[in-house]
This record gives C-alpha cells, structure tokens and sequence, in this order.
C-alpha cells in the first residue's frame, strides 16, 4: 500500500513532457518576439563619430601621446570606444587615422557607401576640423 502512495504522487512522463513543451514554448516566444536594437540614424552616426574624433585629438593633446581610429568595413574603433555604422553602411576598405600628440589630423576623408550613394568624413587641414558629405 506504501508503495502505491508514492506511486500517486509522481509526475507521469506524460505530463513531464507536456511541462517541457510549455516551457520551451515560452522560451522560443520569448526569444523570437524579443524587441529589435534600435538602429542608428545616419544624424546619430555623424554625431557620435565627431564626438569619438573630438574626444580622441583632445585626449592626444592632454596625454601626449600619439592615438588611431580604425575603420573597419562595419564598426569605428577608438582605444577606448567602439561605433557600429547606420544599417547599410559599409567601407570598401579599411583605414587608419593616425592623430599626432599634438592633435594635428592630416587632411584626408573616409567614404561610407550606402546603396550606390557615398557619405563622406572629411578631415580638414589645419586644426583637425570636419565635415561630413553626401
């Protein structure tokens, strides 16, 4: 009789397999209806790539010493920060800007291609100023 009460108290595999359906259902919705990342406008792109290259010739000038700003074909990469490109954005190759300890920038311009259009990062001599254009 002992045994029999143990025997009612336990899950079926049945019911087992029904709870592991449940929960992996749950899961997969979670997972698949998960809310996007925002994606980046080309304005919000111009303005963080102009803050990273300001921020990394004022941090050049304070520190002394020499920094880069790489260009990937889809991400910017500073030593201490990293910006993805809008969707769609893409270098056909990549680059380097070498920013020297006293912040001078040589003149020089990157091109973002996007859908046969060019967005371009120039660099301005004298000062390290820039413009972006289309």
């Amino acid at each position: 009789m002992k045994q029999r009460d143990n025997y009612l108290h336990a899950f079926t595999l049945i019911e087992s397999v029904m709870i592991l359906a449940v929960a992996s259902l749950i899961v997969g919705m979670a997972v698949f209806f998960r809310p996007a990342k925002p994606k980046l406008s080309v304005y919000d792109f111009e303005r963080s790539l102009g803050s990273c290259f300001e921020h990394s010739r004022a941090q050049a000038q304070t520190e002394g010493t020499s920094k880069e700003l790489r260009f990937e074909k889809h991400m910017f990469f500073t030593s201490d920060s990293q910006l993805t490109y809008p969707q769609d954005y893409h270098l056909k190759e990549e680059r380097t800007i070498k920013i020297q300890a006293s912040g001078f920038v040589s003149p020089q311009s990157i091109v973002f291609y996007h859908s046969g259009k060019a967005l371009r990062f120039i660099i301005q001599f004298g000062g390290g100023h820039y413009h972006f254009q289309e």
